[in-house]
């Protein structure tokens, strides 16, 4: 999130003075739409706009499914993710396996696990331009000799 209540609020009142959308958006290095949204509530309400959590929300679990998991833990002892299918197949109750985990954790029945967090191999081969990484391969065809093909590599930056 680029904007804070104190940045919200400089843009009321510079809008406020009369600066142009277009200053004000350069100035905050955002859009001119969000410009127009936050003094668009700002005229609506007379109040300076807060800013909400971005994300969705998250779902809150219900005791009747945290009993659900543990029952189906002690019954199977599996991961997130076949709990949650097992669930589903058995009882028609689905549970995505990230809640499924979540309450694991909160039950003690599981851990996080950092080594799963680790950036993948595939990442290294990145690059900033197209065309400035080639992939090449080769293998042998039976009574036909070598076949080579070499293509660029198609990927886009990771965000640093």
């Amino acid at each position: 999130m680029k904007l804070d209540p104190a940045k919200v609020e400089w843009i009321v009142r510079r809008r406020e003075r009369g600066e142009s959308n277009r200053v004000v958006a350069s100035a905050m290095k955002i859009s001119e739409r969000r410009v127009q949204e936050i003094f668009s509530e700002y005229r609506r309400t007379g109040e300076i706009p807060r800013l909400m959590k971005p994300g969705r929300r998250m779902v809150q679990d219900t005791e009747e499914e945290r009993d659900e998991v543990k029952g189906f833990y002690a019954k199977y002892r599996g991961n997130a993710l076949s709990l949650e299918r097992g669930m589903e197949r058995e009882l028609g109750t689905h549970i995505p396996h990230n809640r499924v985990h979540r309450m694991l954790k909160g039950m003690g029945l599981a851990g996080d696990e950092p080594k799963k967090r680790a950036r993948r191999k595939w990442v290294h081969y990145e690059r900033e331009f197209s065309n400035s990484l080639w992939h090449g391969d080769w293998t042998l065809l039976e009574g036909k000799g070598w076949l080579a093909g070499w293509s660029p590599t198609w990927t886009t930056p990771h965000a640093s």
